[in-house]
């Protein structure tokens, strides 16, 4: 069955961005959503609460602990097990380098289990810490390429724009399409608003570890993104937000 599942949010819990909502309203909205699955991925650290968690599972929705770590200066996203000993020893990590991972770190992690995937976020944004040319150098590395839902198919004169920059998520397609990657849309909610506005639908067994499975798979035919392009007015409107906060 096909199953909703969003993999990259923030909450007020991110010890970096500065969030206004709560773990508990993503997870009581995600609920409400008829998610199946969510991850709540602050940057530089993995949060987890067994108490959430347990609030989660009794209205059918499983967490994927992860976070938005910072690797050779690149947002990179990782997921791990519900384990203390896992999420501790990522989190120490992610403490030891100050908030900073290598990528020959990532692949030993994910080589010792305690990453068990990890997904390119917004590649090809025009901002520094975007990975750009680094996810095609790290192919191998990546189980899923994320789709944006800050994207725009308004047509512009060639003289005004390029279509590149209206869809930043054109070079994801390419790349996705040249490695045999998975595309997968999530929401990157800084603001609850912005939650639902992107999702994926997972070809998967209504269980945690089934939707896991598929998404360490990199089988691209039991995974479906789904957003919206938005019009060219509330593009505009959203890129203080995203180049400039």
């Amino acid at each position: 069955m096909q199953l909703k599942v969003d993999l990259h949010t923030h909450s007020q819990d991110d010890p970096v961005d500065k969030i206004r909502h709560t773990s508990r309203e993503l997870v009581n909205l995600a609920v409400r959503g008829g998610y199946a699955a969510l991850a709540i991925t602050n940057h530089t650290d993995v949060f987890y609460s067994r108490d959430l968690d347990r609030l989660a599972e009794d209205h059918g929705l499983g967490l994927i602990p992860g976070m938005e770590a910072n690797v050779n200066g690149k947002h990179v996203l990782l997921y791990c097990l519900k384990e203390r000993q896992v999420i501790d020893e990522l989190n120490r990590m992610s403490r030891q380098g100050n908030g900073d991972l290598s990528f020959d770190q990532v692949a030993a992690l994910k080589e010792r289990g305690i990453v068990t995937f990890v997904m390119a976020p917004h590649p090809y944004y025009l901002l520094e810490y975007c990975l750009g040319s680094q996810l095609a150098a790290h192919h191998d590395l990546f189980d899923l390429i994320e789709v944006s839902p800050f994207h725009t198919n308004s047509p512009l004169p060639k003289s005004w724009a390029s279509w590149d920059f209206l869809n930043r998520n054109k070079m994801a397609e390419v790349i996705a399409h040249r490695f045999g990657i998975p595309l997968f849309a999530s929401s990157d909610a800084h603001d609850i608003r912005k939650f639902g506005k992107a999702h994926s639908l997972v070809e998967a067994e209504p269980t945690l570890d089934s939707i896991v499975s598929v998404l360490q798979s990199r089988d691209q035919r039991k995974i479906e993104p789904i957003t919206k392009p938005l019009s060219l007015f509330r593009y505009v409107a959203d890129i203080p937000m995203i180049y400039f906060s």
